[in-house]
């Protein structure tokens, strides 16, 4: 990974764009900096229900492989990428999916069709923010493979969440959760991995304070642990800044 790359970087830039177009054109010149080249972000999920690929599309390849393969009104539940994000909920490798022995023929096509089109490898990332939404992004190069850590391919997912949190902003209009003064000084702390009984003896509190104003603030944020609230925080902090 290439030392261009810097979350924080990211997060503090997309802070400061105001339209969905400078944000796509920032989160491109990030992803290109890692050898990315077809680069592609879905919505899949709304409310637990599947969405189609036309209404889903945030940001789309290029050369809309999607598109090709089964067509803009059909289901994402069909990719064998997508269903195997819904089983796995973290960052991997496209083609890792075609060796499931129980993908369809229809299915099994997709990969036929990626192979004809130059794909060899590829990272599929999966991003989560409200209860029953789930988004994908999918970065590739046509000839190329990818060689990532674990912790670089978390790097890539908190990257792919900040993007998805602005997006949403800037489309939707949300509103920022406001967080009280102590609830901003615990989700600090939980945003810098400590524990419970750690905020409750930095903050002078008791345990019951603390869990009850992280309870708080997870409704807020509207994530359902402390991951997501960690990225989530540090996001909504850096854009308040």
């Amino acid at each position: 990974m290439t030392e261009k790359f810097s979350v924080d970087s990211f997060i503090q830039r997309s802070a400061e764009v105001h339209d969905f177009k400078a944000l796509v054109k920032l989160f491109r010149e990030l992803f290109s900096a890692q050898g990315f080249e077809s680069i592609s972000y879905y919505i899949v999920r709304r409310s637990y229900r599947s969405v189609s690929a036309k209404e889903g599309a945030r940001l789309e390849k290029d050369v809309d492989v999607a598109d090709a393969l089964f067509g803009r009104g059909r289901s994402f539940d069909f990719d064998p990428v997508v269903s195997a994000l819904l089983e796995k909920l973290e960052p991997f490798h496209w083609f890792i999916a075609e060796k499931n022995d129980n993908i369809s023929d229809d299915q099994r096509h997709v990969f036929k069709r990626l192979h004809a089109e130059g794909f060899i490898d590829g990272i599929a990332v999966p991003v989560m923010h409200r209860p029953g939404e789930l988004a994908v992004f999918t970065l590739s190069k046509r000839g190329a493979t990818f060689s990532f850590s674990k912790a670089e391919l978390r790097k890539l997912q908190i990257a792919c969440h900040a993007m998805h949190l602005r997006s949403e902003e800037l489309i939707d209009g949300e509103i920022d959760a406001q967080l009280s003064r102590r609830e901003t000084d615990v989700m600090r702390l939980v945003a810098r991995g400590r524990t419970n009984r750690e905020i409750a003896e930095v903050l002078k509190l008791s345990a019951h304070t603390v869990d009850t104003l992280i309870r708080r603030s997870f409704s807020k944020l509207g994530v359902t642990n402390r991951i997501e609230a960690s990225i989530m925080f540090t996001f909504r902090d850096k854009l308040s800044a």
